[in-house]
């Protein structure tokens, strides 16, 4: 199937952002595909296929997402730790248009990833979770030239540390101010969702206050509201 949007078209995309992303990281795919569709159909930017749907359905979670998420860029959340290229292609043959992978992994693996994506015509992006120094990290891949750097609160540590993205502010600035392009993820709702945009986030990741709640059509055009309002 291959990439619906070229990579060269998807950062000329994020450039006129800041662009609204839904993480579906959830393992019903039934579910994730209502909310794939209705994404799609409120405006959305980005609908990400989340790690643990990813999991639970392999390769097929891409492709359903894909057909129904018409005119949305897919992004599939692989977070790889090696196998770069191989998990590259096989997210591009699914139709995804965009993937990650950990800055934990070393930097030949990160590298195999971004080359692979890049003959694929895929986007490549760095997620930062549990890095304990993002900006020395990304220094140190900024010659690897990753398409987006994910500035990244896991959901455990949210739980059980009460940490949200918000705590991450300085560094978004400061990765920003360094000519980085920054998706941000972790905990946003709200007005927070406006608070990522003034401080240069490309891309605003939301999930469970969108999946997790009766209505996420409501909660998507709410989100539209607040950042477009």
């Amino acid at each position: 199937m291959g990439p619906i949007m070229s990579r060269e078209d998807l950062l000329k995309k994020i450039s006129q952002g800041p662009l609204l992303q839904v993480a579906l990281d959830i393992v019903d795919l039934d579910l994730a595909s209502r909310i794939a569709r209705d994404a799609a159909k409120v405006g959305f930017d980005i609908v990400e296929v989340g790690t643990p749907l990813l999991k639970a359905y392999g390769s097929t979670s891409i492709s359903r997402i894909r057909e129904l998420a018409e005119g949305s860029i897919v992004m599939v959340d692989t977070k790889t730790t090696d196998a770069g290229g191989l998990e590259a292609e096989i997210v591009a043959k699914a139709g995804g248009d965009a993937m990650s992978v950990l800055a934990l992994s070393s930097d030949e693996v990160i590298q195999e990833t971004i080359s692979r994506a890049r003959d694929l015509d895929l986007s490549a992006w760095v997620d930062m979770i549990h890095i304990q120094d993002p900006l020395k990290r990304a220094e140190e891949l900024r010659i690897l030239d990753p398409d987006i750097l994910v500035i990244h609160v896991g959901v455990d540590v949210q739980r059980r540390r009460g940490i949200t993205v918000e705590a991450l502010e300085k560094i978004i600035i400061e990765a920003v101010e360094r000519g980085f392009r920054v998706a941000v993820a972790g905990g946003i709702r709200g007005e927070s969702i406006k608070r990522m945009a003034s401080i240069g986030a490309s891309i605003i990741v939301i999930g469970g206050w969108i999946t997790k709640h009766h209505d996420p059509v409501e909660r998507m055009r709410e989100a539209i509201r607040i950042l477009r309002g």
